[in-house]
């Protein structure tokens, strides 16, 4: 590119992102009469709309920008395409403030309208939208709560066990008598939740404790000390109880202790105390009902909404209501999870589709304490 001494470019012009002036036609032999100098701002306007006229060409060219691997990861792109690039972000959610994908925003839930509408009359929530974390949260809202009772036994394992026992009996059952027609709300159903380690669920047990072992009566029983001689024999017939009750159904106790050899009532609780690790409460259940989370009758029949009802015997419970409620966002256990269903699911991926597949997933499913929320 040559220099003139005119200040003229002999050549191709600058690019306008440099700043440069629009040149003056080439000085040649033609007289002045023949030079006419281009208007500065004709110029910029054809330079701009030259440069909107190339982006627009690249875009719908469908060979620029596509590396060497980019038909092997079309899916992905596609995807991401439909979910953010034309997924337009900015929506205002109605309950939380924050924003989200247009797609992603949802219509108040029915029963979430009328609550709103009862508490605030004067407000119209006809084109409410919310995010879809939110829409979730009020469809199926849940609450962790401790609740303190008045004149309760303040050691319900080495004090006044039968008060106890009472207490619980007259709070908490597992029913179908006392479920008010709510009893399917209650059955327990396998998720990954169940299981702390990743693999096969069938080599694991549930950490809820589901199916739950059925006893004749409720009883507080603490685990059988480690220097027990019976207790390694009897560990290992609880598992194949707890196993046989997971895979088989029994009419009754009866019927259960028949099957398995079980001689006396006695004999089972030294079984339950020797196949568990802390302090824990077995409530009255018959096999039928291996599968009922505990509720108390008067909240499920007012509520009609699952719950699990459970009787503090050790401070480790408080902890874990109060470890729940400030829980920091879940979004790394997730994550991890996603990781390792995408890995099995395509193993044909390579890290590029999976970190696009996950980051999808991930912003789409993102948690946080209530805390936070506020």
């Amino acid at each position: 590119m040559a220099n003139f001494p005119n200040g003229g470019i002999h050549g191709r012009r600058a690019p306008s992102f440099l700043g440069a002036s629009p040149p003056l036609a080439p000085v040649s032999d033609t007289s002045p009469a023949e030079i006419h100098p281009r208007s500065a701002n004709a110029e910029q306007e054809r330079v701009v709309r030259g440069d909107v006229e190339q982006m627009e060409h690249d875009a719908n060219n469908s060979t620029v920008c596509k590396y060497k691997d980019y038909q092997k990861f079309s899916t992905t792109h596609d995807e991401f395409k439909t979910k953010f690039l034309e997924n337009n972000f900015g929506a205002v959610c109605s309950v939380c403030d924050r924003l989200w994908h247009e797609n992603n925003m949802k219509r108040l839930p029915l029963r979430a309208k009328e609550l709103f509408s009862a508490e605030f009359p004067d407000v119209s929530f006809e084109t409410a939208s919310v995010g879809a974390r939110c829409h979730l949260a009020l469809s199926s809202p849940h609450a962790h709560i401790l609740l303190w009772l008045n004149d309760a036994p303040e050691d319900a394992i080495n004090g006044d066990q039968n008060s106890a026992i009472n207490l619980i009996d007259s709070l908490v059952s597992v029913s179908k008598e006392n479920a008010s027609g709510h009893e399917k709300l209650q059955e327990h159903k396998h998720t990954f939740t169940c299981y702390q380690k990743k693999g096969n669920a069938a080599n694991q047990k549930c950490r809820f404790g589901a199916p739950f072992m059925p006893s004749r009566s409720t009883v507080i029983l603490v685990p059988m000390p480690a220097d027990d001689p019976r207790r390694n024999t009897l560990a290992n017939l609880y598992s194949s109880l707890w196993k046989a009750l997971a895979e088989n159904d029994y009419r009754d106790i009866h019927h259960f202790f028949e099957a398995h050899n079980i001689l006396s009532d006695d004999f089972y609780l030294d079984v339950l105390r020797a196949g568990i690790k802390r302090p824990m409460v077995f409530l009255k259940r018959q096999t039928t009902e291996k599968w009922i989370n505990a509720f108390n009758p008067f909240i499920l029949n007012v509520l009609g909404a699952n719950m699990d009802f459970q009787f503090i015997i050790e401070h480790s419970y408080a902890a874990y209501v109060v470890e729940y409620v400030n829980k920091t966002n879940r979004g790394i256990s997730n994550l991890q999870r996603k990781i390792i269903e995408v890995m099995d699911e395509h193993p044909e991926f390579d890290i590029v589709e999976i970190t696009l597949k996950l980051s999808i997933d991930l912003l789409n499913a993102v948690e946080m304490t209530s805390q936070e929320a506020a």
